[in-house]
């Protein structure tokens, strides 16, 4: 019906043409049955196209929990490392005052005697005594453990530098 009325529109001047155009572009009427199939089609592709949103963004949530988790590891490494270093840090001062107390210890011995304690003991263990003191009893060691002595000495002062 709609071309018919088009053909006829179209012989009207001015407006005929362009009013034969619309006409012609209007789709049949439809029944009941046909608006709501076209309705339920639409709204099936408006559910589709929800479903891939919502797809995309489980995507998007599961990339983003996946690189939490790895974050979450690395930070406790992290702490771990904060936690041996802390450890390490609390031992060496320890170790500080131990040594402290070795080299008053030592003062309160002879250099004789504190010189054939020392060739017993680890280099480290030795370390902490002053110029002095050192200079006595290194020079009442054997050569072999005093030179030992020294040479870790040196390393530890380069060390430190």
């Amino acid at each position: 019906m709609a071309g018919d009325l088009a053909q006829k529109v179209a012989l009207v001047p001015m407006v005929g043409e362009r009013a034969a155009e619309l006409l012609e572009r209007l789709e049949p009427p439809m029944n009941r049955f046909e608006r709501r199939e076209r309705e339920l089609r639409e709204i099936e592709g408006r559910l589709l196209a929800l479903e891939k949103e919502l797809e995309a963004e489980r995507n998007r949530l599961e990339a983003e929990k996946s690189g939490l988790a790895e974050r979450e590891k690395l930070l406790e490494r992290r702490q771990a490392e904060i936690e041996q270093a802390e450890a390490a840090i609390a031992e060496e001062k320890d170790q500080g005052g131990l040594y402290e107390e070795m080299s008053e210890s030592f003062g309160q011995v002879s250099a004789n005697q504190a010189a054939k304690i020392l060739v017993l003991l680890p280099a480290p263990e030795a370390g902490p005594l002053g110029a002095e003191q050192r200079a006595e009893i290194l020079s009442k060691m054997p050569p072999e453990a005093a030179a030992k002595l020294m040479r870790y000495l040196r390393l530890e002062w380069e060390r430190s530098r």
